[in-house]
């Protein structure tokens, strides 16, 4: 009965995975459009941002900067499972 249950949730941890792509990939497409917008690319606004005497600005810097990282991740880890669902058989 378990093992029944995996297929399911493999599903829906993939949709989850998908989802917070989704949503940060919106978060980074607009610091990069506002980024442009005031003559830098992600990297240099970031660098700009963390050397900003407010610690806020830091901050953000520092959260943009994981966000990236995590998107980065989330992609791989997307690739990861689609070249997995093609390689193993179909569980239904």
């Amino acid at each position: 009965m378990l093992f029944a249950q995996i297929p399911e949730l493999l599903q829906q941890y993939r949709q989850r995975l998908g989802g917070a792509a989704d949503e940060l990939t919106v978060i980074v497409r607009n610091f990069d459009e506002d980024s442009r917008r005031s003559g830098y690319d992600r990297s240099g606004a970031l660098g700009v941002m963390a050397k900003n005497p407010e610690r806020l600005v830091c901050d953000q810097a520092q959260r943009m900067t994981e966000y990236v990282r995590r998107l980065d991740r989330l992609k791989s880890s997307n690739r990861l499972w689609r070249m997995a669902s093609r390689l193993r058989p179909s569980w239904r």
